[in-house]
């Protein structure tokens, strides 16, 4: 990451206290080269000033509400020469100062430098244009999220800006308290945006005391003098600190990582419900997990904590390759104090990205205990599949496709016959509806005993985190023995005979 607390305490005006300040940064600025100005920033304060609370507002962030604005109207325009005039109008009462032609004959949107100047201009869109529709697109919020971080409809066409406490509220998922000494441990992307309060937490420190009368081999760093002894005192302070807390980011990753898996583990419950079909309702079911993931942000899929997973992992693996180095120096008696300053800075780097995983997993929550209900719901649904399939006759999954296989055949052989056969056609011309509905559950069974057979044809016992070999055994079992309705057909045809056959065999 490239801002640290630093810079951004740097840029506060001497009478700003930092408790009072948050910082509201985009994806640019983040990625800037860590040059920030008091001019990087517009300064966001209420009439009432008693509270001293301000938001320092990247101004990067205008130009997204200009790109919201700039499809906004070009949508609502849309080759009508009406609404065109009505735009323009609109401009028109600011001195044509926020709308320009663009090369392709749309408008674009510019000269917004604050948040007045936003509600200005888009008071006046409401206004001269009268269009529900208007308005009802600019305060949509997936459709124009930034500028709805900041203004609310209001009644009259007018448009209301936030207040510091609804802004920070709504913001709430993306907030960071940065420490002295830390990086942001945040890279918000292109479309999005990091809300930064400064901390009064300290990072690692780097002050030592020592015996000035020891007296070793010397070590020169910053024109100074400093013993071998030093150094290697200095070291076991940092080495300490270092291991507690880079155990402490690494069981916090593994909580991540469980979140993770926990989620990929419902997607393989649900595929398993829908050819076991234990709860009818388990798509709907399912979708609950990706409802609580909205509630969380609707700007970040599962996909993008995922990735942000790897990233925490990937600096793991860094900081224990660069630890691993650091002991072979020390064992083979070549350490510096250049060195023990470099473990002390990857501390730091270890409580940074601490600070943002622990966001993380607890704004997860809710996601993960939608994820544990919804597996605890699928197991608690098969188990009574599960108990109803004790005693298989079989041990193995290939066996259980051999049976399985035999079920179809039977199956096929019956759907045949009642296609086909005289008595069938006889029974078909006296019963249809009853033939009908007979056809249609045969075809539903074999199309369920299809599904099972193309499981069990691809089923992996290594990759199998779902149920085990035995349960699943069971499960199938369960449904082989679930055979088609009886009818006066089927016992024309001997069916039922073969039936009690097959299931006996699953059994015995």
């Amino acid at each position: 990451m490239e801002i640290h607390f630093k810079n951004l305490a740097n840029v506060l005006s001497p009478n700003d206290k930092k408790e009072n300040i948050y910082f509201l940064l985009s994806s640019k600025i983040v990625n800037c080269s860590n040059s920030l100005s008091f001019d990087d920033f517009f300064i966001f304060t209420e009439k009432d000033k008693r509270s001293g609370t301000k938001i320092y507002i990247d101004k990067s962030i205008f130009t997204k509400i200009e790109n919201e604005l700039t499809l906004t109207i070009n949508n609502y325009i849309d080759s009508n020469l009406k609404r065109l005039d009505k735009v323009n109008k609109a401009n028109n009462n600011h001195k044509d100062l926020f709308l320009r032609d663009t090369n392709n004959q749309l408008k674009q949107v510019v000269n917004i430098h604050s948040l007045n100047s936003a509600k200005k201009f888009i008071s006046s869109l409401i206004s001269e244009t009268n269009s529900k529709d208007l308005i009802n697109t600019i305060f949509n919020k997936s459709k124009n999220p930034i500028i709805n971080s900041f203004f609310n409809s209001a009644f009259f066409s007018k448009v209301q800006t936030k207040s510091i406490n609804e802004i920070v509220s709504n913001l709430k998922n993306k907030i960071i308290e940065l420490n002295v000494g830390c990086n942001l441990p945040y890279k918000p992307k292109e479309h999005d945006m990091v809300l930064v309060k400064l901390g009064n937490g300290e990072a690692a420190s780097n002050k030592y005391v020592y015996e000035s009368e020891k007296k070793s081999q010397i070590v020169k760093h910053d024109k100074k003098e400093i013993s071998s002894i030093q150094c290697k005192e200095m070291s076991k302070i940092a080495q300490s600190e270092f291991e507690i807390l880079f155990n402490f980011l690494n069981e916090n990753i593994k909580k991540y990582h469980d979140i993770i898996d926990n989620y990929n583990k419902c997607i393989k419950f649900n595929n398993i419900n829908k050819i076991f079909n234990s709860i009818k309702d388990g798509d709907l079911l399912f979708e609950r997990i990706y409802t609580a993931l909205d509630e969380i942000d609707k700007n970040r899929s599962i996909q993008d904590y995922a990735d942000c997973y790897h990233e925490f992992k990937k600096t793991s693996e860094e900081l224990n390759l660069f630890y691993k180095n650091y002991i072979k120096k020390i064992n083979d008696d070549v350490l510096k104090q250049d060195d023990v300053t470099d473990l002390v800075n990857m501390t730091k780097k270890i409580e940074s990205n601490t600070g943002s995983l622990k966001i993380d997993i607890e704004l997860l929550k809710p996601f993960s205990d939608s994820c544990n209900n919804f597996k605890n719901e699928i197991i608690n649904a098969n188990s009574s599949l599960i108990k109803k399939g004790e005693g298989s006759a079989c041990s193995l999954i290939t066996s259980m496709e051999v049976k399985t296989n035999e079920c179809k055949k039977i199956l096929s052989d019956c759907i045949k016959r009642k296609e086909s056969g005289i008595l069938s056609r006889i029974y078909k011309f006296i019963f249809p509806k009853k033939h009908n509905d007979a056809m249609k559950s045969l075809n539903e069974h074999l199309n369920k005993i299809e599904d099972i057979s193309r499981y069990l044809s691809h089923y992996d016992i290594n990759q199998n985190d779902t149920f085990s070999q035995s349960e699943i055994i069971a499960m199938v079992t369960a449904k082989l023995s679930e055979t088609p309705p009886r009818t006066l057909l089927s016992y024309l045809y001997g069916e039922n005979i073969k039936w009690d056959n097959f299931k006996r065999s699953l059994f015995n």
